[in-house]
């Protein structure tokens, strides 16, 4: 099962995630996103850049609300904050909150490629569900 996979929309672009537990499912859907808007493999291969960790605290209603701020919060730090991750450490994860420790570096035009310039998580076609092989999701992205 790939972690994730590109999903071809007319006018945006979407993803549909897979994981085996909430955790590998959460943070492909980061590695996804992170691919989308630039090359994740670059990602902490230069010497000269700083490593930044972020700790992220998210609650929601529940675990589809809950994906969904985790991805729009990704999107807030990459856009406002030019931060952009490679590793996750979860310290707690339920269906209603997270706390994880986010490590990655700050995005520089000069080194990293942009690949798209993602604007808005959307509810298009969005879903979360847990299957037989673990938990599976599908979320469109403007851009």
């Amino acid at each position: 099962m790939k972690p994730y996979e590109l999903i071809d929309h007319p006018a945006d672009i979407g993803l549909k995630i897979h994981g085996r537990n909430l955790e590998e499912f959460f943070t492909n859907a980061a590695h996804g996103f992170t691919n989308l808007v630039t090359d994740l493999d670059a990602l902490g291969q230069r010497t000269d850049a700083g490593r930044q960790s972020q700790e992220i605290s998210l609650k929601a209603e529940d675990l589809s609300a809950l994906f969904f701020t985790w991805l729009r919060e990704l999107l807030y730090l990459f856009s406002a904050k030019n931060l952009v991750f490679s590793e996750y450490r979860f310290e707690h994860l339920s269906h209603c909150e997270l706390k994880v420790r986010a490590t990655g570096e700050r995005f520089d035009p000069d080194y990293h490629s942009q690949k798209v310039e993602v604007k808005a998580v959307t509810y298009h076609q969005y879903s979360v569900k847990e299957t037989a092989e673990g938990w599976q999701g599908q979320v469109i992205f403007d851009i």
